[in-house]
C-alpha cells in the first residue's frame, strides 16, 4: 500500500472540523449580575428579597418576552426598585429567543440555587431571609414559563459542587438552560464567588479559593445547545479588603 500524505492530511482536517462542530453545539453562558462591579445588593424589595429578583419575577410573567429585551428592562426595573442602589450588569446584542410563552417542542430547564441560612458560617456572615423567599418565587416563575425547574436551597459547598456535575449532564441535549443564584457574594481580582452556607466566615478571604463557589463554575455547568443563562443576585464587593485611610 502506497503512503499518501495528502489523504491523511485531509482526514485530519475532517476530524478537526467534527471536533469544532461538537464544541460549537454548546452555547456560551450569558451572565446577568444584579449590581455593578464593587457594588452590593439588597435583601429586600417589592415582591421578594432582592430588587433584581423582583424585577426578574415581573418580566417572567410577561407573554411575548424576548431575550433581547431582557437586559434593558431588568436594568431599568432594578434601578427603580432599589432607588439607584443596584445597577445591574447584563450582556447585549442578544437574539430574538422567546422566553414566554415556551415555543413548542423546546426543551428548557432551570435551576434556582440559593443560600439563605448562614447559621453555620459564624457570626460575621448573617442569614438572608429574603433570599429564601425569592428562591421559592423565582422557581415558581420559571416553572410557569415552561422550564423543568429544580430548587436547590442551602446546599453545602461539597454538595453543590456535586450538583454542578449533575447539571452539566442533565442540560446536555436541552435547548435552553438557566441558573438563578444568590447568597452572600464577593468579587476578588475581577472574579465573582457565592459563599455557601457552610463557608468558614472566620477565615475571611483565605478560604475563597477552596470553599466558595465561583460564578465561572456555575456558568460552565450549563451545557444547553442554544441558550444558557446565569442570573446572579449577590454582591460584587470584597468585604475583606483592607480599608484605605
Amino acid at each position: 500500500m502506497l503512503y499518501r500524505p495528502g489523504r491523511w492530511i485531509h482526514l485530519a482536517f475532517i476530524v478537526l472540523a467534527l471536533l469544532a462542530l461538537q464544541r460549537g453545539a454548546l452555547a456560551e453562558a450569558l451572565v446577568f449580575k444584579a449590581t455593578a462591579a464593587g457594588g452590593e445588593t439588597l435583601d429586600e424589595g417589592s415582591g421578594g428579597g432582592n430588587p433584581f429578583a423582583s424585577s426578574l419575577l415581573e418580566l417572567l410573567s410577561q407573554p411575548g418576552l424576548l431575550l433581547k429585551e431582557l437586559p434593558l428592562e431588568l436594568q431599568r426595573r432594578t434601578i427603580q426598585k432599589s432607588r439607584g442602589f443596584q445597577s445591574p450588569e447584563a450582556p447585549t446584542s442578544l437574539m430574538d429567543w422567546v422566553i414566554l410563552p415556551r415555543p413548542a417542542n423546546e426543551r428548557r430547564r432551570a435551576y434556582v440555587i440559593v443560600w439563605s441560612d448562614y447559621s453555620r458560617a459564624g457570626p460575621t456572615i448573617p442569614s438572608l431571609p429574603g433570599a429564601k423567599r425569592d428562591a421559592v418565587l423565582i422557581a415558581s416563575a420559571f416553572s410557569a414559563a415552561g422550564f423543568d425547574t429544580e430548587l436547590v436551597l442551602d446546599r453545602d459547598g461539597a454538595g453543590l459542587r456535586e450538583k454542578l456535575i449533575e447539571i452539566a449532564s442533565e442540560t446536555r441535549g436541552d435547548d435552553a438552560a438557566v441558573i438563578y443564584t444568590t447568597g452572600h457574594g464577593v468579587e476578588i481580582d475581577g472574579h465573582g464567588y457565592v459563599l455557601p452556607g457552610d463557608y468558614p466566615g472566620a477565615q475571611g478571604a483565605a478560604a475563597v479559593s477552596s470553599r466558595a463557589i465561583s460564578l465561572d463554575a456555575l456558568a460552565g455547568a450549563l451545557k444547553a445547545k442554544r441558550i444558557n443563562l446565569l442570573f446572579y443576585g449577590g454582591c460584587r464587593n470584597d468585604p475583606w479588603k483592607p480599608k484605605v485611610p
